[in-house]
């Protein structure tokens, strides 16, 4: 019983069942191409089984009945700055900002918050562990700088990325 109790716990902590778990809080199923998004939870996944009307409204996450619209990058970063960083906290982001704008990504928005922090104070907050969550799989420059702030973290802060569909340069997308 307790081998198998051991082996559930592994499972629910692998990064595919924590990173389907963010994807469902954040996306409702029927939602069948969601808008690009990046989201990073800091230790455990939020318990929380929904998020808030006000919360999909101020991250631009679709909900039913409405359009739904992302921040001017100047609001989302005031709002990511104005955010405490406690365990289990989330931090979404979702810009409107011209793609070949590379400072102003969902991922490099986030991650300019996060390197606010000291990485002892994000080793504790996030109790060890980050997950960074991206519908598309992050373009070259927000890789590299999701890999270079995994390299400074490391071995006090396992950073962790999921994605759901990779990454189409716009030149190759018109051969499509």
């Amino acid at each position: 019983a307790r081998g198998n109790e051991q082996c559930r716990k592994a499972e629910e902590d692998s990064l595919v069942v924590r990173a389907h778990r963010l994807r469902s809080l954040l996306l409702p199923a029927r939602v069948k191409r969601p808008p690009q998004l990046a989201a990073v939870a800091l230790g455990s996944i939020p318990a929380q089984a929904v998020l808030t009307a006000d919360q999909r409204v101020a991250w631009g996450l679709p909900r039913k009945g409405s359009i739904a619209l992302p921040e001017e990058p100047s609001s989302l970063v005031a709002r990511l700055k104005a955010t405490k960083l406690v365990p289990g906290a989330l931090l979404v982001a979702r810009t409107t900002a011209d793609p070949k704008n590379v400072e102003a990504h969902c991922e490099a928005l986030l991650l300019e918050r996060l390197a606010r922090e000291t990485p002892e104070s994000l080793s504790q907050v996030g109790q060890g562990r980050l997950l960074f969550y991206s519908f598309l799989c992050p373009c070259p420059a927000c890789a590299e700088k999701i890999a270079a702030f995994a390299a400074e973290h490391h071995p006090m802060l396992q950073v962790e990325l999921a994605y759901e569909r990779h990454f189409i340069p716009a030149e190759a997308a018109r051969f499509r």
